[in-house]
């Protein structure tokens, strides 16, 4: 006989109050109805039972399929638990749940099934295949169901007998046409459903779909748990648990608790701080996930902890690798063999386990999963967490990827071998601009051991000289030194010559380097390299572009003989800095995507001193006028340069002033410029940069009407231009002067505004002289706008119409937009007059359309090369039209292209192009690419 059944097991739990609605997943939901299966699969306490019942309850209420309103009994219900996993015992459930539509209790459906499994002859049933009886019944289902219904068979992960999966099989592969099936499970299914897959039968929602986003994060927060945080302390806390719901509900009771203690304030440090070890997620983490498993699965997740990732060789030879016991007794069991099947395991388990790539050789631990098991192993077995950080260390030494040999050596605090594998990595890491990395792990070592060793010194006196730090932290690195081998000596000498560039002693910085290359051994090809840098640098100061050309040219034939790929991606930076100052943007460009094709590793990867070619290609973008692309590669590039220089990042702050006060986001302008302000005042090494970012600050004051302050800022400016001390005799016309002539255009501007042309142009026309002897298209083309705003204020229209026509005729062949924007309705009025006349019409009219596109409130985004087309995209017949970007993605989805190839035509990031797809889905209400093209074509989008 049968244990009489649970009936709280078949009713849909109710959802709670103030739920985060997620409209994309019950869309999704809605959507997979057209199908015969949809999986609902993620690991505890990602909201799978609280989506289902929120959505069913919601259908119950306004969803519809068709004309057709589904209530709630028009779906059934099955809560299943460990108990479940008796034949008998599962069908008998699975039939209750079923018979809770109205229609199948009617048809008293599944009696035949019940009674075999009821009869005293109920092993010989089991022992026979149930597909018989299976059948009957899900012809009943088909002939007595209603129209439509739903079976939702809840926590499926619990379930472990095979009969039940083949039964299972069975009924997926025969499901009755009128039924929808919805399995919730924390693991994989153990039948197979790629046929399914493939005939587009199956709806999967699965971990990434079920994370929390930033917004529903937000909204979780502090609308459904009232914490009233700030979005730093959300963005933080979201990204700590990776959206997992269960671990921001955890961190929500932790803060309520600090709340009640100590008050609103200062709860930042408390979101900087919680992990894994905290109480509440510790404890929800070991009763629900780690005392569930066997004794073997528990020693190899503590063992393993210690990893950023995992592969069956690398757990293997952690276990494996040394004398060392922990208390179980299947240690020796471990094989290659087995710890494969244990991460098969594992991430078939949705045990908190995630893929690093498709083949699944590689895997990591979620970050609040890997905390708990850290902790629990700190705990029960400290001896062992630096023996295994060791065997890490030897294992990857042995792979060759020296990188993370150093990051576990230190880690493990096995301080002789970290500093031995650094003497033979750090200036293969240093060539690679990965300087941030390498100063990492030089402060690691303890201050005598790097002192102990010469080279290691001497490299850390570069690293520091590179992320900006202080004049004095490096002079007492380099005093440091002491020995009379040549190689130290001569890299000393390399080092105090590339210093005294920043301080624009250029003489003394020659001298130097020319020292260092007559004591370096000729095999010391790095330090080498920055002397003769060194001396380059010095030679560039030579106010001539020809003579520039030259020696960047050389630079990089020299560093590209030697393998110096740091100087090589700066030198071709320089070359595309020319090319701009040229007035050659597309040039330019052209070089700057050569230096991001140089910019990788040998597996591949983008190195940080990419985020200079960023930059660059960020800064072209935003003078054709192209803001989405100028955007993407300008936080692209501050984020990369933060990975190799800080100070490297301050060009992309100050271009990104210029992006925000163009769409008028002038608060937003302002943080980048405070992001540059306080990245100039932390190098020390240079005074330049302060007083660029300062006349940054006074060209945003114009660019907001604020004339007062901005003429107040550069008189005070205009005082305070000086020549750092003991600089180099001759340099007035190379520093000083430069810097002036910047103040000077942005003073003219702020006159010109507040009605005084005869004083700007006053101003603009010696600047306009320097700027053409220098050969600087760039900045002749804004003094020329100026010029032509000065002379129509002044009331002489055919001097401003000269001066126009003489910018548009620089101007049009690199493609440049935004310096005529920036002057905004004076130059637009001179721009109609100049049409109007019929002289330089075309281009002219190209940024006039521009004009017109930024009164609609949202900048032109011309295409490639400044080229705008001449007539707008046709009126979107949407409520939430597509972007031009995502318009320019739509186009791509109609190729064969995937997702990666899309990414890299367009020059954007993978997790870019799914946002825009993921988007332009919701916009055209489609869920694939096919439907999408289509949908477009039928709206004329494409």
């Amino acid at each position: 006989m049968i244990t009489p059944l649970l009936k709280t097991k078949l009713y849909i739990p109710k959802p709670r109050p103030n739920l985060v609605s997620r409209p994309e997943l019950t869309a999704q939901l809605e959507a997979g109805l057209s199908g015969k299966l949809t999986l609902v699969s993620a690991p505890a306490g990602f909201g799978k039972t609280t989506l289902l019942s929120e959505w069913i309850y919601q259908k119950a209420h306004s969803g519809k399929r068709g004309e057709e309103k589904i209530q709630l009994h028009r779906v059934a219900w099955l809560s299943l638990d460990e108990g479940d996993n008796d034949l008998a015992r599962f069908l008998a459930y699975l039939i209750a749940s079923l018979r809770m539509v109205p229609e199948l209790e009617t048809a008293k459906i599944g009696e035949s099934l019940l009674q075999a499994f009821q009869s005293p002859n109920v092993g010989k049933v089991e022992s026979q295949s149930t597909t018989a009886l299976l059948t009957e019944l899900i012809n009943e289902i088909t002939v007595h169901g209603p129209d439509f219904f739903i079976l939702v068979l809840d926590d499926y992960h619990l379930i472990t007998l095979q009969k039940i999966h083949d039964a299972l099989a069975f009924l997926v592969d025969n499901l009755p046409p009128n039924m929808h099936l919805i399995i919730v499970t924390r693991a994989d299914l153990p039948i197979q459903v790629a046929r399914l897959r493939g005939g587009g039968q199956l709806n999967e929602l699965r971990l990434a779909q079920l994370r929390f986003k930033n917004q529903e994060a937000t909204v979780f927060l502090n609308q459904v748990m009232n914490l009233d945080l700030d979005v730093v302390d959300i963005l933080a806390l979201n990204k700590r648990t990776e959206g997992w719901i269960a671990g921001l509900q955890m961190a929500s009771l932790a803060l309520r608790a600090k709340i009640t203690a100590q008050g609103q304030e200062n709860l930042h440090p408390f979101v900087e701080a919680f992990t894994g070890s905290n109480r509440y997620v510790l404890d929800y983490l070991i009763e629900e996930v780690f005392k569930q498993q066997s004794d073997q699965v528990q020693t190899f997740l503590l063992q393993t902890s210690i990893l950023d990732r995992l592969s069956a060789p690398l757990c293997e030879a952690l276990i494996n690798g040394g004398t060392d016991e922990m208390v179980s007794s299947s240690l020796s069991d471990f094989t290659l063999s087995t710890c494969q099947e244990i991460l098969e395991y594992l991430d078939q388990a949705n045990l908190f386990l995630i893929p690093m790539d498709d083949q699944r050789e590689w895997y990591r631990y979620h970050r609040l999963f890997a905390d708990l098991l850290r902790k629990r192993l700190r705990q029960e077995y400290p001896q062992l967490v630096g023996s295994l950080h060791t065997r890490a260390s030897v294992w990857f030494e042995k792979q060759g990827i020296l990188g993370l040999a150093i990051d576990h050596a230190l880690a493990g605090k096995d301080f002789k071998r970290g500093a031995d594998l650094l003497e033979t990595n750090i200036e293969p890491t240093l060539m690679r601009g990965e300087v941030p990395t390498a100063l990492r792990w030089l402060e690691a070592l303890p201050d005598e051991l790097v002192c102990s060793k010469s080279e290691l010194c001497l490299y850390y006196a570069w690293a520091l000289m590179l992320t900006g730090r202080s004049i004095g932290e490096i002079e007492a690195q380099l005093d440091n030194i002491h020995t009379q081998d040549n190689f130290i000596t001569g890299g000393v000498d390399a080092l105090r010559g590339f210093l005294n560039i920043f301080q624009l002693r250029f003489e003394s910085a020659q001298q130097h380097a020319h020292q260092a290359l007559a004591r370096l051994p000729q095999e010391a090809i790095f330090m080498r390299g920055v002397a003769a840098w060194t001396i380059s640098l010095a030679e560039l100061t030579i106010d001539d572009p020809k003579n520039r050309s030259v020696i960047l040219s050389e630079i990089l034939r020299v560093s590209q003989e030697l393998g110096n790929l740091m100087i090589v991606i700066w030198t071709l930076a320089q070359i595309a800095r020319q090319h701009m100052h040229e007035g050659d943007l597309k040039e330019a460009k052209e070089v700057y995507q050569r230096a991001l094709e140089v910019a990788s590793d040998n597996l591949g990867q983008q190195l940080p001193i990419a985020g200079i070619a960023q930059m660059g290609l960020g800064k072209i973008y935003y003078e054709w006028n192209q803001l989405e692309n100028a955007l993407q590669y300008l936080e692209s590039g501050i984020e990369n340069s933060f990975r190799w220089r800080e100070i490297a990042a301050m060009n992309g702050y100050l271009t990104l002033v210029r992006l925000r006060q163009a769409q008028q986001d002038f608060s937003s302008a302002q943080d980048a410029l405070n992001n540059a302000a306080r990245l100039a005042l932390k190098f020390d090494a240079a005074e330049w940069d302060d007083q660029y970012v300062a006349l940054f600050q006074a060209r945003l004051l114009v660019a907001q009407g604020k004339l007062d302050d901005a003429l107040a800022a550069l008189h005070k400016q205009d005082g305070e231009i000086s020549l750092p001390s003991e600089i180099d005799p001759g340099l007035e016309k190379t520093y000083s002067q430069h810097m002036r002539d910047y103040l000077n255009i942005i003073l003219a501007h702020a006159l010109i505004l507040q009605g005084q042309p005869e004083q700007a142009l006053a101003l603009l026309k010696p600047v306009l002289e320097h700027m053409i002897e220098r050969e600087r298209i760039d900045y002749v083309i804004e003094v020329q706008t100026l010029l032509a705003m000065a002379h129509q204020a002044k009331g002489d229209n055919a001097a401003a119409i000269t001066a126009l026509e003489n910018a548009l005729e620089l101007a049009e062949p690199g493609g440049y937009v935004s310096v005529f924007l920036e002057k905004g309705e004076p130059l637009r009025s001179i721009l109609s007059q100049l049409k109007h006349a019929g002289e330089k019409g075309t281009y002219a009219d190209v940024i006039l359309q521009a004009f017109g596109q930024a009164d609609s409130g949202r900048r032109f985004e011309s295409k490639e090369g400044g080229q705008p087309p001449f007539t707008q995209a046709a009126e979107q017949p949407l409520v939430d039209p597509l972007s031009e970007r995502e318009i320019e993605v739509l186009r791509m989805l109609q190729t064969n292209l995937s997702t990666p190839e899309i990414a890299e035509e367009l020059v954007i990031a993978v997790s870019t192009v799914r946002t825009h797809i993921k988007n332009i889905y919701s916009k055209l209400g489609v869920h694939s690419r096919t439907q999408a093209v289509d949908q477009a074509k039928d709206l004329g989008i494409i």
